[in-house]
């Protein structure tokens, strides 16, 4: 066969889809996720649309999997082999709680910092009128909690979701 400009090649694929919320069921919109061959190497990303979803087109029978980058981690899935009965992957985020009290009262409105397990700073959020906070977090993602109050500055020891944190001045 002679491939000419005017040769057309229809190339089958299949949609691998990535659906990504966090702890309390909501979608996760605006967040990037790669996609990766089996052996780790990169291919492509794109955002999570307003449903929290990603949708690649890959070829019958890729292996390939998902890594997702949010709120300064990353989390790969297991790689999957993607056939027409290939399922959406499901990613929920886990939520690490943070509880501040000076005495016996609720420390409000205080600045909290989320750090990456090196110490280099992620975001913030402030706690509410009970003294809490949560970070919305990646599964086996590693993290610390900094927050300064009254001269002090408090760093957590090294800790991942679905935990909570707390600290009394």
């Amino acid at each position: 066969m002679v491939i000419t400009e005017e040769t057309q090649i229809d190339v089958q694929t299949l949609p691998y889809i990535l659906n990504l919320e966090d702890s309390n069921g909501d979608t996760l919109s605006n967040v990037r996720v790669n996609l990766r061959r089996a052996n780790d190497s990169y291919v492509t990303y794109k955002q999570t649309d307003e449903q929290g979803s990603a949708v690649f087109e890959v070829v019958p029978n890729a292996e390939m999997k998902f890594e997702v980058d949010y709120n300064g981690g990353k989390y790969s899935t297991d790689s999957v082999v993607v056939t027409p009965e290939t399922t959406p992957t499901e990613v929920v985020t886990l939520p690490l709680a943070v509880s501040l009290t000076v005495g016996d009262m609720a420390l409000a409105g205080q600045r909290v910092d989320l750090l990456r397990s090196n110490d280099s700073y992620v975001t913030y959020t402030k706690t509410d009128g009970n003294g809490a906070a949560v970070f919305e977090v990646l599964p086996q993602t590693e993290y610390k909690v900094r927050v300064k109050y009254g001269g002090e500055t408090w760093v957590s020891e090294v800790v991942s979701g679905n935990n909570e944190v707390e600290w009394g001045f």
